[in-house]
């Protein structure tokens, strides 16, 4: 869709709560991410911020891509994908390279 319509915002609502989802949807083109659980009380607010051009996260996904972000690795984490700069491929991160 994404190719087709670069300005159509996109707004993924799933019942999905790990942040891996999230991940995979926002680099498949979504404009945001939302967990079903949050949908009734977050859609309009979510939509909104994607009209006006930004990406939406629920505050409960957000805070837990965050901690994964800043809190090193423990033995058994499943790593995460990260594009490597200038590359365009992914690299493991928070696991073994």
């Amino acid at each position: 869709m994404r190719a087709e319509r670069p300005d159509l915002g996109i707004l993924v609502v799933s019942m999905h709560d790990e942040s891996q989802y999230a991940i995979r949807a926002l680099r498949a083109g979504a404009s945001g991410y939302l967990m079903k659980a949050d949908a009734a009380a977050r859609v309009v607010e979510g939509v909104r911020k994607i009209l006006e051009g930004g990406t939406y996260l629920s505050p409960m996904l957000s805070s837990s891509l965050i901690f994964q972000i800043i809190q090193p690795p423990r033995p058994g984490d499943t790593p995460m994908e990260k594009p490597v700069a200038g590359t365009g491929s992914p690299k493991l991160i928070g696991g073994e390279h």
